[in-house]
């Protein structure tokens, strides 16, 4: 069955989105629904997950009020904002009006959504729904509704991050793909009657966008319920090795540049953060209650550069495009928001793609531990303790709450 929803105040044009949808698919394969309001819209997307919202950006916020046009991408902000809304698999704006398709166009890029030209003189705007309709209808197959991995591990580094997560207890095994030049490592992670399937890999380089590609791949290949990244990252506070979890994350190189007066250069952060699920964080702030799981993983580091104690913490972490030895940057991203705990270069790109790719979704989570400063003593002394912890904690998280 595929859910839609048509939000729009139009009864012409709902009539005829509807024909078209009834043109694609079989009665006994859809549900449509319709609001005409972004109130009513709401109240559907709070009960209902959509694998498809088609929305009209020139619409009245309440009943009983004219069209606004700013209706549709309020109800678009609402949808990236606000958690108690199921966020539609995919979603598709229509409008009759350049200005407003020029408006909304950055927004709906934002989450790889479209924005689509109307007119009832053309046909344009009814193949691209079309194809849409055809797309969703060929990837929402049985097959594809269940998974079959429970994690799949993404670290950026083969050296020390993906060493540490093989070390782990998994009875790993290479797994070699045709026409896929990454290496796999599958393997089960397993306490008692608690058992886990698992898979990791390391990305060909550090950053988003290997970090990205390589987890649309694991997603596509083993269908994880969750995917997870450990590794080393910059703190902006605590000791070397403390654990730092992400509850949500950001690209802090998104924004504008722009020249001021005297020819100087202004750069405008516009950051669009992606959290984790609330599930995950309530599982998280439940685990970190445990203190003897810190003690234990600090017990098992049988190298040099311990520290007295382990903590570990969740909050914000920032991802860039750049190794950082620049405390002024840190300051900076911390001077955009005073809650960070951690800067490095992927986790961002994790979240996207859980967020981006067909269902089943993945939660996604990023478990990283302090290595550096991100200033000018950065060495590499406690990089193998941080991967390590990192690598551990999930271990211990995993077979906890994840069972």
């Amino acid at each position: 069955m595929i859910d839609i929803l048509i939000a729009d105040d139009s009864d012409g044009k709902t009539a005829h989105i509807t024909n078209l949808i009834s043109e694609i698919l079989p009665a006994k394969d859809k549900n449509v629904r319709h609001a005409k309001t972004v109130a009513s819209a709401v109240a559907l997307l709070r009960q209902t997950s959509f694998d498809l919202l088609i929305v009209d950006l020139n619409i009245p916020l309440r009943d009983d009020e004219a069209p606004r046009a700013d209706g549709g991408l309020r109800l678009i902000k609402a949808l990236q904002q606000q958690r108690e809304m199921h966020r539609p698999t995919h979603v598709i704006g229509l409008t009759a009006y350049a200005e407003l398709l020029a408006q909304s166009a950055e927004a709906f890029k934002d989450d790889l959504w479209h924005v689509v030209q109307y007119s009832d003189d053309s046909t344009d705007w009814m193949d691209q729904v079309s194809r849409k309709l055809i797309y969703i209808a060929e990837t929402k197959t049985a097959s594809a509704q269940h998974y079959q991995t429970d994690i799949a591990i993404v670290t950026a580094l083969h050296s020390v991050e993906l060493e540490s997560v093989l070390k782990l207890d998994g009875s790993w095994e290479q797994v070699l793909m045709d026409g896929d030049a990454t290496i796999y490592h599958s393997g089960m992670f397993q306490r008692g009657d608690r058992k886990l399937k698992v898979v990791a890999a390391a990305a060909f380089e550090m950053g988003m966008p290997a970090t990205t590609a390589l987890s649309m791949k694991m997603i596509s290949a083993f269908r994880p319920r969750h995917l997870a990244m450990t590794g080393i990252c910059a703190g902006v506070k605590g000791q070397f090795g403390d654990i730092l979890i992400a509850d949500h994350s950001w690209d802090y190189g998104s924004g504008k540049s722009r020249l001021a007066e005297q020819g100087a250069s202004i750069f405008l952060p516009a950051p669009s953060q992606i959290q984790i699920e609330p599930i995950l964080k309530s599982k998280f702030s439940n685990f970190l209650m445990d203190q003897s799981v810190l003690r234990a993983i600090q017990s098992r580091w049988t190298g040099h550069h311990s520290p007295n104690k382990l903590s570990a913490r969740m909050g914000p972490i920032a991802s860039g495009a750049a190794v950082l030895e620049n405390k002024a940057l840190i300051d900076e991203i911390v001077s955009h928001n005073r809650k960070v705990i951690g800067v490095e270069m992927e986790t961002y790109g994790l979240f996207s793609a859980a967020r981006a790719c067909r269902e089943p979704r993945p939660l996604a989570m990023s478990i990283k531990s302090i290595c550096d400063f991100g200033d000018a003593t950065k060495d590499d002394r406690y990089q193998e303790y941080a991967a390590f912890t990192s690598a551990q904690f999930l271990y211990e998280f995993a077979l906890s709450h994840l069972c």
